[in-house]
């Protein structure tokens, strides 16, 4: 069963019109020369997240982690963190809350400066240096503004209103429905509710002043405050007692089996450091449990030194060491640890991981150097897995590693690797497939299985989504595909979908609001236009030609439908006419998807190899060269509970 950390309690921050800030004063007028300011994380307590300007995918925050404009900050249920911005001003967040750095500015010439920030639910702290001139500090919620000219300000954004005290100093609230703003002095509270209706000045009494001015630090002791690379001091009271600790959702009462490069100083039956002593079954005696044997993707023979596929190479050192394909010895026979060690193409693999930001127990691996048992727990976390060695057309050795995962509640990640080896040349290294689906709603109810069996075949061909008679009760907001070489050259597609609409027809669909493609990693999207190449025979493709960039700029796309020997397939003439139907390989023709039919992209068992060569300007650029293994023919993990 998963814990609860491996689920992510991540929410959209969008913010209603109906603005609840902290405000400093009249909009300022700046001068030309206008500065960005940065935040700097100086404590965390918990898990705290952040979502950087740009990205798709969360990750840990970490003491000493420089903020800008665009991030998002998101505490869990035991989160707690610190920001400090250039100009001293602190932000406090308690557990459950939500921070998006809208505006941070400066004018060095005037001293002004622009501190703005928007928030859908929590608890906030503000140290706000004395406002000079006509500098801003605003906190903006859905139903109310406050506003700081100096002060320690606290602000709880409920549901339904917004709570504003100040213990030092005075500011004021603004009502969004009137446009009313209220001074507010030291000692008092302002409330403003979902409808407009402003409560205050009201003293709080004992209990309440209690509640909002207590808590917020995130120190050492019972909080568990750790900074980057320190120890983790948790209060630990006996066996997989974790109550206190800073690691406890991760740790999930299992201590010693996770090891870490600081200590877990709680007092019960813990571990510092290594693989530990544990309670948990260990049948061959190595100190590693079961769960954390380097194979057990399929039958894990659990002894030491084990050398599953028989090629004389151990599997702690065999580069494809998988139980799946014994034949991973050099094509010769000669020189079997040709591919280098397991722990070298581990750490390319983490590289990636870890610029996916996958889920929490994956990061703690990663942070802990623990690679031999990355296998195993990527495999425990993810709804599906593939792990082959194959060749490619060209004749070379490549190693597959292909995950569907779920990285926050609202989103699926397919993540491809192919790793070649530098006998490949200009194709040795990791080719990258991120393709990635935001839904409207949490999926944390469904298994690996219903996951499986949503409609994708819609998603990805539909124009426009149908889905019948019958309200779905998933439905995506968009969907992305990024493919990278070595050399760091992308491309990606995305495509945003409209809301859920009902026809006249009583039926249910989603129009397609845009599709466009990119080639600087999302910084500039571009309409484009495409053609067939070669006409279904193998390899089938296209070109992409974005608008406004001229004949110069253009993009080789080509499918090859290969064997796992990397034999081309004479499977029948197969259409691949965009990224979609590349993915949507194997799978049911979409409801409204014109002829030809589904044949046009069944490879059966076989893989599809694809290859986008690029000029930019003129120039060509190194190909991207990947193997895709059809989604139907991963090894799917449907006993996986993702609830608590």
């Amino acid at each position: 069963m998963m814990k609860s950390a491996i689920k992510s309690f991540l929410i959209s921050l969008f913010i209603s019109p109906l603005i609840f800030s902290v405000s400093l004063q009249a909009t300022p007028v700046w001068a030309e020369e206008i500065a960005q300011m940065n935040a700097t994380v100086v404590k965390i307590s918990g898990d705290v997240r952040i979502l950087s300007r740009g990205k798709i995918a969360w990750h840990d925050a970490k003491a000493g982690e420089i903020l800008s404009a665009g991030d998002k900050i998101e505490t869990k249920e035991n989160g707690k963190i610190e920001i400090r911005l250039d100009n001293n001003n602190v932000i406090n967040l308690k557990p459950n809350s939500d921070l998006i750095l809208q505006k941070l500015t400066s004018d060095a010439a005037t001293g002004n400066y622009e501190n703005i920030f928007e928030s859908s639910k929590g608890k906030f702290r503000a140290k706000v240096e004395k406002i000079k001139n006509t500098s801003k500090f605003e906190i903006k919620t859905p139903n109310a503004v406050a506003c700081v000219r100096g002060t320690i300000m606290y602000l709880v954004v409920y549901p339904d209103s917004t709570m504003a005290f100040f213990e030092e100093g005075v500011g004021f609230v603004t009502n969004p429905f009137s446009g009313q703003a209220f001074d507010v002095d030291p000692g008092n509270v302002y409330q403003i509710d979902e409808n407009g209706n402003v409560s205050g000045p009201v003293i709080p009494t004992s209990e309440q002043l209690q509640d909002i001015v207590e808590g917020w630090d995130v120190g050492a002791g019972a909080e568990g405050y750790s900074e980057a690379g320190g120890d983790d001091l948790g209060g630990d009271t006996g066996p997989n007692d974790n109550s206190g600790d800073a690691m406890n959702d991760r740790r999930n009462s299992r201590d010693s089996d996770f090891g870490s490069n600081g200590n877990n100083a709680g007092g019960g039956t813990t571990t510092s450091g290594g693989a530990g002593t544990t309670t948990e079954t260990d049948t061959d005696g190595d100190g590693l449990t079961n769960e954390r044997e380097l194979n057990t993707w399929q039958t894990d023979p659990l002894v030491p030194n084990a050398d599953a596929d028989v090629d004389l190479i151990p599997d702690i050192e065999d580069a494809f060491a998988r139980e799946d394909h014994p034949e991973d010895v050099d094509l010769d026979e000669t020189n079997p640890d040709i591919y280098g060690s397991r722990d070298n193409i581990r750490d390319e693999i983490k590289d990636i991981i870890d610029r996916n930001a996958l889920r929490d127990d994956i990061q703690d691996m990663i942070d802990d150097g623990n690679t031999r048992n990355l296998d195993a727990r990527m495999e425990q976390v993810t709804d599906a897995q593939t792990g082959k060695v194959l060749t490619d057309r060209q004749g070379y050795r490549v190693r597959i590693e292909q995950y569907v995962l779920r990285p926050d509640l609202y989103t699926v990640q397919l993540l491809n690797i192919s790793l070649r080896t530098q006998e490949a040349g200009s194709l040795a290294g990791l080719n990258t497939l991120d393709w990635t689906t935001r839904f409207h709603q949490s999926l944390d109810a469904l298994t690996g299985g219903e996951l499986r069996d949503l409609p994708w075949n819609e998603y990805l061909l539909g124009s426009p989504v149908k889905y019948g008679t019958t309200q779905p009760g998933y439905y995506p907001d968009w969907t992305q595909v990024r493919l990278e070489n070595p050399q760091g050259n992308t491309f990606m597609e995305k495509k945003d979908f409209d809301n859920l609409q009902y026809s006249s027809s009583k039926k249910w669909h989603q129009n397609i609001l845009w599709d466009k493609v990119s080639f600087d990693r999302g910084n500039n999207w571009y309409n484009f236009s495409t053609g067939n190449i070669n006409g279904g025979n193998n390899p089938d493709g296209f070109s992409i030609n974005p608008s406004g960039l001229g004949s110069s700029y253009n993009v080789d796309v080509r499918f090859y439908v290969i064997s796992d020997s990397g034999t081309l397939v004479n499977a029948g003439d197969k259409f691949f006419d965009n990224i979609w139907e590349f993915l949507a390989v194997n799978m049911p023709k979409a409801s409204n998807e014109p002829a030809p039919n589904t044949n046009r992209r069944n490879i059966g068992d076989n893989n599809l190899e694809i290859r986008l060569s690029s000029k930019f300007g003129g120039a060509q650029v190194r190909d991207i060269d990947l193997i895709y293994i059809p989604w139907n023919r991963q090894t799917w993990h449907t006993s996986h509970n993702w609830g608590d």
